[in-house]
Formats: structure tokens, sequence, C-alpha cells
């Protein structure tokens, strides 16, 4: 039997339905519904009731759910135990990220790795920080990195990356270009991209000096809102590390009473990591310390 398909299969159980499954694990629905019916045969029951998107186990399906997990649990530990013993570096790195273009990540979290450790491959997760947490969860990533507030955090390891302000990309003809940096008042005029995640904040202090900010396009993600912000020539607010400008239309966005976002390096508690893994954290912890 394919493990992944246990692995999918908690994917599923969990998301409550396959269309969100899909999303997460980038697999096509009809892949993962011939997943499902291939269980079904091996096991010779019925695994899951669809009911429209939703799907309630069987018993059959209880039971698989729970084993599945103990089932890739044991395989990851073992995995990681024989590739201790095979590799003193080398293997792979299995790692969630925010999808976005900041530069200073791959600089600063990848390249010295890299250069100390070139036999390790990576596979990197590009996603949002509720995927990445159950990628954590489900062992399909070790660590990840996230700026984003964490649910359940007393569940994860957490080590302090760098502090974030909000930076507003300006059009080029903009004469707000001419300001080393902005307040919110200054953004009664323009017209915005914003990632989701971020509007309720940036609304509740535009409300302080009754601004009625004009978002024209709410994205996922900040690339997202940086891309289609350059489409439209209108502005973008995004999260970045403070020290980190990517063009000279970008300006930090002074906020009162602004509780600054935090990048930082997650892992699961209680959870045996590879060696490559904790090789990774100890390069991030030399570059941060």
């Amino acid at each position: 039997m394919n493990i992944d398909y246990l692995k999918n299969y908690i994917v599923i159980v969990e998301s409550n339905n396959i269309s969100d499954a899909s999303k997460k694990l980038f697999i096509a629905q009809p892949s993962l519904s011939n997943q499902i019916k291939y269980l079904e045969e091996q096991y010779g029951c019925k695994l899951i009731h669809r009911s429209g998107r939703v799907i309630k186990l069987t018993k059959g399906g209880k039971i698989l759910y729970e084993k599945s997990k103990q089932i890739i649990k044991a395989y990851n530990e073992s995995f990681v135990e024989i590739q201790n013993l095979k590799h003193k570096s080398g293997g792979t790195l299995n790692i969630a990220i925010p999808p976005t273009v900041y530069k200073e990540l791959i600089d600063k979290n990848f390249l010295e790795f890299s250069k100390k450790h070139p036999d390790v491959a990576l596979n990197i997760y590009e996603t949002n920080a509720s995927n990445a947490q159950e990628y954590l969860d489900n062992d399909i990533c070790e660590i990840a990195i996230t700026n984003a507030n964490i649910s359940n955090i007393e569940k994860y390891n957490v080590k302090e990356l760098a502090k974030e302000s909000f930076k507003v990309f300006l059009p080029i003809d903009s004469p707000l270009n001419q300001k080393d940096e902005l307040h919110i008042t200054d953004l009664k005029n323009l017209h915005f991209a914003i990632p989701r995640a971020y509007i309720s904040n940036i609304y509740e202090h535009a409300s302080l000096y009754k601004i009625d900010l004009k978002i024209d396009v709410i994205t996922t993600t900040t690339r997202g809102a940086l891309e289609i912000s350059k489409l439209k020539n209108i502005a973008a607010i995004v999260p970045l590390p403070e020290d980190e400008n990517l063009n000279a239309n970008c300006k930090l966005l002074k906020l009162d009473d602004f509780n600054v976002y935090t990048r930082k390096l997650i892992w699961k508690k209680e959870t045996e990591l590879s060696l490559i893994s904790k090789e990774f954290i100890e390069c991030i912890e030399e570059i941060f310390n």
C-alpha cells in the first residue's frame, strides 16, 4: 500500500471534505476519490459517506483514521532514525514557508544552509499559516516559517526570526514616493490591494482617523497583493521585515499602538526531528543570534 494514501486520507478526514483536502494537498479531487476507493477495496468496507460536500466516517473509517495516524508517526520515526544513520549530511529538508516574494527569507534562511549542506535537497511548500500547521500536524513537513498568528501555539516550539511592519507599495507616479514613511492619514486618496489576513487590522487603524480605505482587491497571499497592485497600478499594503524593502516605491507605514507581526520558525513539540531539520534550525539560530 502507498503510504501517501494514508497521509492523504488523514488530511481528507480533518478537512471534512475532499474539495478542501484537494486544495491543501495540490492533488485533483478525482485522484483523491480514487485513493479512497482503493482503500475501501483494500479493507473491504465503506470508509466514508458523502452528504453533499461534507464527509462522514463509518466505524471502519474512524478506525482507519486513528490507525493511519499511528502508522504515519511510526513510519516517520523509523525514517528519521534510519536516515540519521545513513547521512551525516544529505537527504531532504521538508519545510513550509509563506507564499511571498521576500528576498531576505531566501537569502538569510536558505543560502547559508545550502552552502554548509550542499547535498541536502529542499522540498519547500509555499502555503499560508493554517495549511502550514496542518502539514506539521500530519508530518508532511517537520518545520515551518510563518508570520501569522498560530492557533494552539503551545503545541509547537517557536524561534523568533524577525519583527515585521506594514509597508506600502506605491504606484510609480504617486507623489507619496517623495516621503520616506507614511501615516494612515496619507492613504485616504489611494486604492489598495491587501492580503485578507491583514484587512481587519488595517481597517481598525483607518477608522481611528475616520479614513475610508478604498480596497479594490483582496488576496490570499502577499505575493498576490503585490502582483495585482502592479497590474492595476494601485497601492498594496503588506507586512515585511522592518529592515527589508523590495524597491524604491516601498514605504514604511507608521501605525499607532500597533502590535508588530513576528516571523518565526515553528516545529512540533515531543517529535523527534530528523538530523537535517536539526541542522537547519541550528543554522538559523547562528544567523539570527
